[in-house]
């Protein structure tokens, strides 16, 4: 323990204020390129599409010269304007997006979008609203519309008003021309190799014009408001039996959110005639199915976005198939270490079969301790788990792995270690930063927990809430209240 006296530091804490400020203007984020019309970024009219434009650094874009925003629906709460300019070669139906089908900064959250037509062969005047989005699916913005050939529009992107993030706002735009997949219809399926050993990931198939001819509504979609739609179709005849997973999870770059995949057998290989094996809904998520499948059997795979209309920028789907395996164990680093407990961290897939997992511990690499038993139901999706552990002495370094095991055998993450320090934590700054609250950093033990308290008379102390770890075996807590304290003491729960 170690106690800190709270005392007042005006003239530093105002210099230093000072100093920022100016440090601030003088470093300011320069406009884009593209931050007014005459700038606007070109991009190619005749594609081939999907194209990108080139990214956009919109930290110190300005709304200077902007056109007139959309009828008063349109929040005008937003910033930071940038502009692209599209001349399509020919007429159809185009989608244009900043969403996350693009690689806009995936810390870049929000962004609001219109689109413009200009009257009279002006460039750069006389605007006339086309298309608008703000929220597309996401809170990034993005516009689904059918274009002229030969007529220029001019698009604009603005950072939207929920965005909380200043200083890493990089925006891609993608523009698509979707057409009807090669795959729409269960005659025509991408047909995935039949050897598998590792896992396969399909081409990326942008279900936008894709046709609902569903042979059989897919029966474990059963969640009010969804309606499967639009699917696509795949051909699996496995060379060896086993189990398989078909996902649309995260491992894979779907952008539907919501999807569903139903597995069947057709009688002739006749397509008016099927047999469902299987379906999986995964709620209101990207369906992944896990099914045992006989060698040499031609299996059909239809995967369905489960929303009637489709959202723009969110229409991109691929399949992933891969066998079923031991289950996948990662050890992670503890957390929460006191002087009671600590907390052991994991990840396990149990690719696709009912697995069970346990953590391993002990005061040597040989462990010898054993936590209780969980189970993990067939799925592919990976779950971050933990375990609290208690019964150490300080100062022993404990060695811990997370352990898995299914019928096809056993995983076992890395070793990590732990040890409990009760070593007393060192100041190393102390005083008032630039918005007047106390600041108190210090070095500790990595991953534990240190409690700061207050007090006014060194015999009452109040809990005033733990410590942030900033960085590894570094902490630091800051009273807005400062008022209130006038000393402060660090403690190990």
């Amino acid at each position: 323990m170690q106690l800190i006296p709270a005392f007042p530091a005006r003239t530093r804490s105002s210099v230093f204020a000072a100093c920022l400020l100016f440090f601030t203007g003088l470093f300011a984020a320069a406009a884009p390129l593209n931050d007014q019309c005459s700038g606007a970024f070109v991009i190619p009219g005749a594609g081939p599409f999907p194209v990108a434009s080139l990214p956009s650094l919109l930290n110190g874009a300005t709304t200077t010269g902007d056109p007139p925003l959309p009828p008063p629906d349109f929040d005008p709460r937003i910033t930071h304007s940038v502009w692209y300019k599209f001349t399509p070669a020919a007429s159809g139906l185009y989608t244009i997006s900043t969403g996350y089908d693009t690689d806009t900064t995936p810390t870049f959250r929000d962004t609001s979008m219109v689109m413009y037509t200009t009257t009279g062969g002006a460039d750069c005047a006389n605007f006339n609203i086309y298309a608008f989005n703000e929220d597309s699916g996401t809170l990034r913005a993005a516009i689904s519309t059918n274009l002229i050939g030969g007529t220029t529009y001019y698009i604009v992107v603005w950072v939207g008003q929920t965005e909380v993030n200043t200083t890493d706002l990089e925006l891609h735009v993608r523009v698509t021309k979707p057409s009807v997949p090669s795959n729409d219809t269960c005659a025509t399926p991408i047909v995935i190799p039949p050897s598998i050993t590792a896992p396969h990931i399909t081409p990326l198939v942008d279900t936008t014009l894709a046709t609902t001819t569903a042979i059989a509504p897919p029966p474990c979609v059963t969640n009010v408001g969804t309606m499967p739609s639009r699917e696509v179709w795949f051909q699996f005849a496995p060379a060896t039996a086993g189990t398989y997973i078909f996902s649309t999870g995260a491992d894979t770059d779907t952008r539907i959110e919501d999807t569903s995949i139903q597995l069947y057998t057709l009688t002739g290989g006749n397509c008016a005639s099927p047999s469902q094996v299987a379906c999986n809904d995964n709620s209101f998520g990207r369906s992944v199915l896990s099914w045992p499948l006989s060698a040499g059997v031609t299996y059909h795979l239809a995967v369905y976005d489960n929303a009637m209309k489709y959202v723009p920028g969110e229409t991109d789907l691929q399949l992933r198939v891969a066998p079923a395996t031991a289950p996948t164990v990662v050890t992670l680093p503890p957390s929460s270490i006191t002087s009671t407990g600590v907390v052991l961290n994991g990840t396990i897939n149990a690719n696709g079969l009912l697995s069970r997992f346990w953590f391993e511990w002990g005061p040597t690499p040989s462990l010898g301790s054993t936590s209780s038993v969980r189970v993990l139901f067939a799925t592919a999706a990976t779950f971050h788990t933990n375990i609290t552990v208690s019964g150490f002495q300080p100062g022993v370094t404990y060695s811990y792995r997370m352990v898995g095991t299914n019928n096809l055998g056993r995983g076992e993450g890395q070793l990590q270690t732990f040890v409990f320090s009760n070593a007393p934590p060192q100041i190393t700054t102390h005083g008032y930063d630039v918005s007047r609250a106390f600041l108190l950093e210090y070095s500790g033990a990595a991953s534990h927990l240190y409690l700061i308290q207050g007090s006014t008379n060194l015999i009452d102390w109040l809990d005033l809430g733990l410590a942030e770890e900033f960085s590894p075996a570094r902490f630091r807590f800051r009273d807005s209240d400062f008022n209130r304290q006038r000393f402060y003491r660090v403690r190990q729960p």
